[in-house]
Order: structure tokens, then sequence, then C-alpha cells
């Protein structure tokens, strides 16, 4: 199954499923040419440099909790003016001490559930352009009859897609078999229930990465492109109260609650990350990415000023002198194209203090009210994503 695009608009509908090489290939129907194949989690994907593929334009914060309370609130940020308006409620489930990814298209908040700090393998979407919630029922793509995409079953061998999952049988479609899948495999949902975890994505090869949480050690990877997730490499031994990860061009870098690791993204390998000073000693203070070449990250426990920033092609440190406006932890940070966002945060308690970090000279401005997320008081722990209009836009 696949999406029929044409020009600006996206049809959804049953089609003959294109195989892997014609997905985003020019499609002949009625009477155009500006078409193409895509599958369900993207329309075409930019091509270029991390830095260049696309100009992020605005994004999204979702989720997190205030007192126990973990919200279902979605608030968009427009980068251009600092402004954030609320999308209201468009999780279908809580979204407190989760990780989230985001691919060119839609943004995922993963362990999403109706508790607080409830171990769930759930996960939850919305869409980059509008910022509307998006659903898979059950977690399942033929997870009820008049489910999303029309399919029956679950968990079915063969999606109509062309992919099988599993290691050894092939799919009913006669397409390619996802190898080391599990039962429950092959969704949006996790290999394992997690909470204190986090993720991060490869941009340019439009993957997510998810792992840490005190639960397991495994890293579950999500091929956004056609939204099915399935168990990779593990880094080993990192099972921690907390967890925090970000990801630039070639590697992702992680604080398992001080346990620091980096992965390559071209064979998924994992290696002892020793940025030279302290990274997230408790992997509660969150990781801001940039597409610049460095990233930062906080230097001590929850509810506190130092900041490292670090190459991204090194992982090593290039500055431990910058600060945060205040003493904080558990922060929303927000990737922008050449400055980023902190949407809210803990600093006891609940908050949606904001600020803006200029990639450019590592200073930070605290922004008002116009700025800050809304449709709660306060957040901390939630997810962020961001977007580029031109990008997110073909696909409506």
């Amino acid at each position: 199954m696949a999406y029929y695009v044409s020009g600006t608009n996206f049809f959804p509908g049953i089609y003959i499923a294109p195989t892997t090489a014609a997905v985003g290939s020019p499609l002949v129907a009625a009477g155009t040419t500006s078409t193409f194949w895509a599958y369900p989690g993207n329309g075409q994907t930019p091509s270029g440099t991390l830095q260049t593929r696309s100009t992020f334009t605005h994004g999204y914060t979702a989720g997190g909790y205030k007192d126990s309370n973990p919200w279902r609130v979605v608030n968009k940020t427009w980068h251009a003016n600092d402004v954030t308006i609320s999308c209201g409620e468009q999780l279908d489930q809580g979204a407190a001490y989760g990780g989230g990814t985001f691919s060119d298209y839609n943004g995922y908040c993963h362990g999403t559930n109706a508790g607080f700090t409830v171990s769930n393998t759930h996960t939850s979407s919305y869409s980059l352009a509008t910022g509307v919630g998006r659903t898979q029922n059950t977690s399942s793509y033929g997870a009820n009859p008049g489910g999303p995409f029309g399919y029956t079953g679950n968990n079915p061998t063969g999606d109509g897609q062309g992919v099988a999952y599993g290691t050894s049988a092939s799919s009913s479609a006669g397409g390619a078999v996802i190898q080391g899948t599990t039962a429950g495999q092959g969704t949006w949902e996790m290999s394992t229930g997690r909470t204190y975890f986090a993720g991060t994505q490869n941009q340019i090869g439009q993957i997510g990465y998810i792992s840490g949480g005190s639960q397991s050690n495994a890293c579950d990877k999500f091929y956004f492109p056609t939204e099915i997730m399935y168990t990779t490499t593990s880094p080993g031994n990192t099972a921690s109260s907390h967890a925090t990860g970000g990801g630039g061009a070639t590697t992702m870098y992680w604080s398992f609650a001080g346990t620091n690791k980096s992965m390559t993204f071209s064979n998924d390998s994992w290696s002892t990350w020793s940025p030279g000073t302290t990274a997230a000693p408790d992997g509660v203070c969150k990781m801001l990415t940039t597409k610049l070449g460095y990233h930062y990250v906080g230097t001590g426990n929850n509810v506190t000023t130092g900041v490292m920033k670090f190459s991204d092609s090194t992982g090593s440190s290039l500055s431990t002198t910058i600060s945060k406006p205040s003493a904080q932890g558990e922060e929303n940070y927000q990737m922008g194209q050449n400055w980023g966002y902190c949407l809210g945060a803990y600093s006891n308690p609940q908050n949606n203090y904001t600020f803006k970090m200029n990639y450019s000279n590592d200073v930070s401005t605290v922004l008002g009210s116009v700025s800050q997320p809304k449709g709660h008081f306060g957040m901390s722990s939630g997810n962020c994503s961001s977007a580029a209009a031109t990008v997110t836009m073909s696909a409506i």
C-alpha cells in the first residue's frame, strides 16, 4: 500500500505497492506528471547534507508533565518570530519521561500511556505540517477491521507493502523480509515497555533510535518512510533510570545516566564516548542538537546550569564555559536551523520557562509568554521535533 501524491495534495488509498526502487519516482496519472509513489511515513525525502537538505522553519513540543500529570498537548513554535501556539490535545495518550523522534514529515512520542511513569511500548504521532495527531488504532498496521489503512488482523506477516516480519518467512506481497524482527514488531510499537528513556534520529537516513530506561538494554530502530520498528545492536549494559541522546551527520551520542556511548549510523556500531568532561551524569539534563557540527548537553545533575558544547565529528568537548539562564533539568529542547529553544523544563517545580540559544555565539536569550508553551501550567520531560515548511507542506 502506498500514497499517491500529486503536486501539493496527498491522496491516501490502496494501490499496488511499488518496488523499493520505484518509491519517489515519477508516476503519470490523471493526466499529470508531478506525481510520485510514497509510503505512509513520508513524501519525497530531501537530498543534500545535514545542514542543506532542508531548512527548519518550525517545531513542536509534545507532552511533558507537571505534578505527576502527563500532558497530551502539542505546541507549535515558529522559528522566524519565536511565536508558540497550542495545537490542542493531539496525542492519543500522555507523554512524560519518554523518548521522542521525528522524520521529515511526522513527530513520534514513544512510550506514551494513560498513567505517569508507566512502562509502555505504545507510540503516538502527529503531523509536522499541521500538528494534528495521527492514529494507528492498537499500534499495528492491521490492528482492526476498518483501521487506518483498511487492513485486518494483527501484526500481519505480509502487510501489502511488500514487507514481512521475521527471519525467514516471505511476504504475501512477494517483498523483502525485515531480519531480526520479533512478534509485536514491524509496527509503531517498541520491542519492550520503557520509561525514563530517550530517542534521537539519523536525519539523513530517516531512521529513529530509541534506547535507555530502566527496563531494557535493547535499542529499537524505527524506519520512518515505512514506519516499521525493529531492534538493532544493543549499546550494552546501559539500563538506567534516565537517558538522553542526540544525533548528527554520521553519529549519535548518548548518556545512559552517565554511561557515555556513541553509535555510527552506517553500521549501527556502538563505542564508548569520551567527551573529556561530564555529560549528563544522571541522564536528566537533556541534549540540544544542531546541524552545524556540534551539540550541547548539561554537565551536571538535575537543576544545574553547566553546559558543554561538543563536536559532532569527534565527540570531544569544545567548550565548558556555557551556562543556562537558570538552574534546571528535564528540558524540552527543540532544534532549529541556526538557533534552538528550551520550551519548558524542571526547576522545582515544572515550568514553561523558555529561552533561545544562538548557535553562532552560544548565547541564550530568555523569551516571554508569546514564546512559551500553552495549554498547561508548566511542563518538563516532553518530546520535541523540528520541521521545514517547504518539505512538510508537500505532504498535505
